[in-house]
């Protein structure tokens, strides 16, 4: 007579006996074999991969980027700015001796606040136009090495020209001391000092004392030249 429990795995495996110690029940193979090809193939995987990295891509400047911190950080540091020597989108030198000399407003922003970065940058090219330099940068350091092409082409078509240093390892974002999860805005006297440093989307008050330190630095300046 067959045991209970040789009957239960006969009826499993749909076969007339229990088969040697160990074997595996057919039908339980071909459960095994169907949820593998279930399974979405790999290439798809990289396929659905890659249309999320070009979807955050999209947000380079002017999509969705993450929720913004209403919080506004200013901090006057009275530090040497770092020296850096980056390239932007249309392979143009942009580095620290373009710089020197003036006062300049460097605005930076990773690729999830970039959109965020004309908050600053408006203000400050209505007010002083010319008299002061203006820094585009772009932590790009969180984007896969094979992105880079796509994120590069999107930049040129949204800048229109204009000058946006890209930053692939976030190295010069960091030296400067900026806010990963805001978008900032820095002021560099003529004498090349980090007079003030500034993380977040600035309100009316923000921008009135960000705006006078501007104009405090060029004043500076101008006196130093009559000198």
């Amino acid at each position: 007579m067959m045991p209970a429990r040789y009957k239960n795995a006969a009826a499993q495996d749909g076969g007339d006996g229990p088969g040697k110690p160990g074997d595996v029940p057919f039908q339980r193979k071909e459960s095994l074999r169907g949820r593998y090809a279930a399974a979405p193939p790999i290439k798809l995987r990289c396929s659905a991969i890659a249309a999320l990295t070009a979807m955050n891509i999209l947000t380079l400047t002017a999509g969705c980027g993450r929720p913004r911190e209403s919080a506004m950080r200013m901090e006057s540091p009275g530090l040497p700015a770092p020296e850096f020597s980056l390239w932007d989108q249309e392979d143009r030198p942009v580095s620290s001796s373009d710089i020197a000399g003036r006062v300049a407003v460097v605005i930076a922003a990773n690729d999830a606040h970039g959109r965020e970065m004309p908050a600053w940058e408006d203000p400050v090219a209505g007010k002083f136009g010319g008299k002061v330099a203006l820094v585009r940068l772009m932590d790009l350091s969180g984007l896969p090495r094979f992105a880079r092409a796509f994120a590069k082409a999107r930049i040129r078509q949204e800048m229109k020209g204009d000058s946006l240093a890209l930053d692939w390892n976030g190295s010069v974002f960091r030296a400067f001391g900026f806010d990963p999860a805001r978008v900032n805005a820095a002021i560099v006297d003529s004498h090349g000092i980090l007079k003030l440093r500034a993380a977040g989307v600035p309100d009316a008050g923000a921008r009135r004392r960000f705006l006078s330190e501007v104009e405090a630095a060029l004043a500076a300046s101008a006196r130093r030249e009559v000198r």
